[in-house]
């Protein structure tokens, strides 16, 4: 028996999470309607405990991969992943994505979702979509009750683009914090960790060797054209409706420019010869 809160939490939590691995149809999604209403009762009653015993463990390989977990953390797997990942559909299936229980915990870890939906996409060309739809739809529904602001500070983030101050950000359009606020709350999986998935649907989570970390130019040109890709992919499907396209777009364009800016400049001041390069931002 529990002798106190923490206790019980400590004991009944892992009991329903182990429901969340459970098939979602027929009378399993009678347990999944359990699980996700327990959750959402026992977060209004003790939220530290809550995210210390339900959430931290639900997304704790989102969190490893963003190097948010102790230095000797178990090693996340690619079942791991996929459990994490198929857990989260399940919640957001039954429960609003902007609940207290959701919207804190994983809108820093989107980026990290974000790269599973990458690496599907890249595999789906050899035919398997099982997976690309799960992330796909996972992002879908976590990023479409946000605010326009942060849904488009998220793709800037995605994209590397930033502004030393919140340009465009006008108070009219109800904008909750600044650009540069809204991504600092956003997290990057660690460069040294790489996603991948197998034809067969398995997911695989791997080490990068050390001269791998440092990617070539080319092999950045292709990461940054797949990103662009699944970004596109995202803006014309799932959150077609949330009408953030053209500021997105125009967000890119204004970051071009402050980019060739700084390098007309910099080549101006003697720094380069030529004006064909861009000098990081």
């Amino acid at each position: 028996l529990a002798s106190s809160v923490e206790d019980y939490y400590s004991l009944v939590c892992p009991q329903v999470l182990a429901l969340l691995r459970l098939p979602s149809k027929g009378v399993g999604r009678s347990f999944l309607r359990v699980a996700t209403e327990t959750m959402a009762s026992m977060y209004s009653q003790q939220e530290l405990l809550s995210r210390k015993y339900l959430i931290c463990p639900l997304i704790g390989p989102l969190r490893w991969l963003a190097g948010d977990c102790p230095v000797d953390a178990k090693e996340v797997d690619g079942l791991e992943l996929q459990t994490c990942l198929s857990g989260l559909c399940k919640i957001v299936g039954v429960l609003e994505p902007t609940s207290a229980l959701l919207g804190g915990a994983i809108l820093p870890y989107l980026p990290i979702v974000f790269e599973a939906f990458k690496a599907a996409f890249i595999c789906h060309l050899s035919g398997t979509t099982e997976n690309l739809q799960l992330c796909e739809g996972l992002l879908g529904q976590l990023l479409r009750p946000l605010n326009k602001v942060t849904i488009l500070s998220f793709f800037e983030f995605i994209l590397h683009i930033s502004f030393t101050s919140p340009i465009g950000r006008r108070k009219s359009e109800g904008a909750p914090q600044s650009n540069s606020e809204i991504s600092l709350s956003f997290k990057r999986m660690k460069v040294e960790y790489c996603l991948s998935l197998g034809t067969d649907g398995t997911w695989s989570v791997r080490t990068r060797e050390s001269e791998e970390t440092n990617l070539k130019e080319d092999n950045k040109v292709v990461e940054m054209e797949r990103t662009a890709d699944c970004v596109v992919r995202l803006l014309l499907s799932e959150l077609k409706s949330c009408e953030v396209a053209g500021d997105l777009l125009i967000s890119c364009l204004r970051h071009l420019s402050i980019r060739l800016s700084r390098n007309t400049k910099y080549n101006m001041e003697g720094g380069g010869g030529g004006g064909e390069n861009i000098q990081p931002g």
